[in-house]
């Protein structure tokens, strides 16, 4: 989903940097829409479900690297912990029996991605929110071990200046705090991807 980069400080002129590529991107995005190019009826809809990864007791394994190596597929990526990955269904046009396909692609690489996880003692759980998490695998030392989460870890952390506050009232009521943006892998969820013309948007 992102582009690779490399763990370290973000100085002023990182940022300086991030907003010119922001500007020429939306300028580039504005020309495409003045030129009409996104005007040809697509009507497709991808789909991107985040998972998590267990084992047979149904507590998290921190082990998506591994099981990513052994998947070997584009359409599997990393989220944001250790115990967390995402599968991507490419976008098919919306019409006819569009969701049988999407079902028939997404159990079939669900069922090749848990084959897999079995190498390493652990199977996919797709759940909103995994209910054997425990405070002590949401921490920093959990982020999937990729730069680029731990650099989004790092900023948001140093733009906010003081630990993250939950507190979610439910059936059960959760307040707790955080050093880390870690929690946030608590919540997977199902995104629907839809490409419609400009007009529809």
């Amino acid at each position: 989903m992102g582009e690779k980069v490399v763990a370290g400080q973000f100085d002023l002129s990182d940022r300086n940097r991030y907003r010119d590529k922001l500007r020429r991107c939306l300028k580039g995005l504005e020309r495409l829409l003045e030129e009409k190019r996104f005007d040809r009826p697509k009507n497709l809809m991808g789909l991107e479900i985040e998972l998590n990864l267990v084992g047979s007791d149904g507590m998290p394994k921190m082990l998506n690297a591994q099981v990513l190596e052994r998947i070997a597929s584009r359409d599997f990526q990393t989220e944001l912990a250790m115990f967390n990955l995402e599968v991507n269904i490419a976008p098919h046009r919306l019409g006819g029996r569009v969701f049988d396909g999407l079902a028939e692609e997404l159990t079939t690489s669900l069922a090749y991605a848990d084959r897999k996880a079995g190498e390493v003692d652990a199977s996919i759980a797709m759940i909103g929110i995994l209910p054997t998490l425990d405070r002590d695998d949401l921490v920093s030392s959990n982020l999937s071990d990729v730069d680029r989460y731990a650099l989004l870890n790092d900023q948001i952390v140093a733009a906010r200046g003081e630990d993250f506050s939950l507190d979610i009232d439910g059936v059960e009521h959760l307040v707790c705090t955080s050093k880390s943006i870690v929690p946030e892998a608590a919540c997977t969820s199902v995104q629907l991807h839809l490409q419609v013309t400009p007009g529809r948007f």
